[in-house]
């Protein structure tokens, strides 16, 4: 039951947070001809195959715990966020805090390498500001947007993100914490490099041809890197331990 729990949240969570890439798939053709049960039904396809494709290669089936009432959460959770966006950074977190304490995965327990802290957090801040539709998705951000009409949008929302980021690792001592073998870091580098050139290429001039679409394709892929960057780091994240403070 906890798997399936997880399994299914996290489906609906990507789905809910890839409004970039969901925004190039729902006009497709072959989708507007669908009734709109079925479209929405054939948009959570993909991303069950990407978490699937990621759940298999964690070995997460048989190493999710925790008590129950987590997975309650959840499934409440999963739930609202197919009916308001608002419940969508609940979810986010949620989910999160589960992964952390998924057993360790064996086969890898003396290979750990110590937590990728600026990585990490540039890449949670980014994942997190590129899923939340800012406006939609918090009680209060109108408000708050009316009294800072001079700042962007999104710089508000990576604002939050990074409080919210910092938090999530001060609290729960990740940077004190081993992260087994799974190339987390190499896709949370690679995403944020590739974010920094979708942003770059959002400013070129309007004569160039093509920089539109480029832009956009940078940040979904950004979007897509990340997003498979944070789930392998906090699903491979070895127990606290006080011994790993003093390094």
């Amino acid at each position: 039951m906890r798997p399936a729990i997880l399994f299914v949240a996290i489906v609906v969570m990507a789905t809910a947070t890839f409004s970039d890439a969901n925004a190039w798939i729902e006009p497709l053709p072959a989708m507007r001809q669908l009734p709109i049960a079925a479209r929405v039904a054939l948009l959570y396809v993909p991303y069950a195959i990407l978490v699937a494709i990621l759940w298999f290669y964690a070995r997460v089936q048989s190493r999710v715990q925790g008590n129950i009432a987590w997975f309650i959460a959840l499934a409440i959770f999963a739930v609202g966020t197919i009916l308001t966006p608002y419940v969508t950074p609940a979810l986010m977190l949620a989910i999160a805090l589960v992964l952390l304490k998924l057993s360790p995965r064996l086969g890898f327990l003396y290979e750990a390498t110590s937590f990728p802290s600026i990585r990490a957090f540039l890449g949670f801040t980014l994942l997190a500001a590129m899923s939340i539709k800012w406006g939609a998705d918090l009680f209060g951000m109108e408000l708050l947007l009316e009294n800072l009409q001079s700042v962007p949008l999104d710089a508000v929302g990576a604002a939050v993100c990074a409080v919210a980021v910092g938090v999530l690792i001060a609290g729960a001592k990740l940077r004190y914490r081993r992260v087994q073998p799974c190339g987390a870091a190499t896709w949370l580098t690679a995403g944020i490099l590739t974010c920094a050139g979708g942003a770059l290429a959002a400013h070129l001039p309007s004569k160039i041809p093509y920089g539109f679409y480029a832009s956009a394709g940078l940040l979904i892929a950004a979007h897509l890197m990340l997003f498979v960057g944070s789930f392998l780091l906090l699903s491979h994240l070895l127990p606290y331990r006080e011994a790993d403070r003093k390094f």
